[in-house]
């Protein structure tokens, strides 16, 4: 889940058994409507983090100092998940979609800015 923080080796030890990690959190919509999923395609400025609804680049800039960024605070599990998995021979892949996100996704053109 992205409200964890795995930041004890008890809460780590449940992602042993698993050979890759999914960082699933990720949408196309800026704002997800779980009830009610918008029925457009994406807008194809930026794929969204779920917890911030901030762009995930955003979510992922290193600044100096830290805070800057008003995301750090979920950087910092991220970029632990993504140390976890290097340091343990363990993928990690960033995901998106599901229940709440867009019911259009992508047209055929934006398939190279996605990727």
């Amino acid at each position: 889940e992205n409200w964890e923080e795995y930041s004890d080796a008890t809460s780590r030890a449940l992602l042993d058994p698993y050979s890759t990690l999914l960082y699933s959190f990720l949408t196309l919509d800026d704002e997800p409507n779980p009830d009610s999923p918008n029925q457009i395609q994406w807008e194809g400025n930026a794929v969204h983090e779920t917890m911030t609804l901030a762009d995930i680049l955003e979510v992922m800039e290193l600044k100096n100092p830290p805070w800057d960024n008003p995301h750090n605070w979920l950087r910092e599990r991220i970029v632990g998940l993504m140390d976890y998995c290097a340091a343990n021979n363990k993928k990690f892949v960033w995901a998106f979609g599901g229940w709440s996100d867009l019911t259009k996704t992508i047209s055929d053109d934006q398939v190279d800015l996605l990727v």
